[in-house]
């Protein structure tokens, strides 16, 4: 059962992350063998592509302490990852894309790329970025 604080979680998660870097953010609830997750994706303003934000894990349906460590991840990442640049494309597609993760190494943001992608094979990744701390 959906609550009005899950919404209201998923509409300040929704804000914080548009007002960042103008991405929409989707929502997918899982439940397998017992275990109950929310994983939240940002949606690529400029080529509609998504990738994982955050996944967290949920004692029950009742996803409201999920998205509130979602929330705080949203609110704290920054200070706590390193900036990362992807120049990509897709296989048969011209020209290049470039996408940027908050993650703590490399293998985090190719778990955040490639995560919830249908086929990988499709993707070609140019080179990984870390950048220079501002």
């Amino acid at each position: 059962m959906v609550t009005n604080g899950q919404f209201k979680l998923e509409e300040q998660i929704r804000e914080l992350v548009s007002k960042d870097n103008k991405s929409d953010v989707r929502f997918v609830y899982n439940h397998d063998n017992d275990k109950w997750w929310v994983s939240v994706y940002t949606v690529n303003a400029s080529n509609g592509e998504t990738f994982l934000m955050k996944s967290e894990p949920s004692t029950g349906p009742d996803f409201e302490l999920a998205l509130e460590r979602v929330l705080d991840y949203v609110i704290r990442h920054k200070q706590e990852s390193s900036s990362y640049t992807v120049e990509w494309t897709k296989k048969g597609e011209n020209g290049y894309n470039k996408s940027y993760f908050y993650c703590t190494s490399m293998y985090d943001v190719l778990h955040k790329f490639y995560e919830g992608k249908t086929n990988p094979d499709k993707y070609i990744i140019f080179s990984i970025k870390l950048n220079s701390a501002e």
